[in-house]
């Protein structure tokens, strides 16, 4: 999820590691936290193929809510 047009999936999932460290205080998740633009290139978006990005994203930003 390098990519620019990914950036709401790359805040996604730094939300998501923060919170995670936030509350397991794991060291490897820190590190990724702490190299975040180098990190983020190395995690794939996997969707089922009937699934829009969009989509997605919506049902993620709702569930947090």
């Amino acid at each position: 999820i390098g990519a620019e047009h990914m950036e709401a999936y790359r805040n996604h999932l730094r939300e998501v590691l923060e919170e995670f460290v936030r509350e397991t205080g794991s060291p490897h998740g820190q590190k990724l936290l702490d190299d975040f633009a180098d990190a983020a290139g190395r995690f794939w978006l996997v969707t089922p193929k009937a699934a829009s990005l969009d989509e997605l994203l919506e049902d993620l930003q709702r569930a947090a809510a």
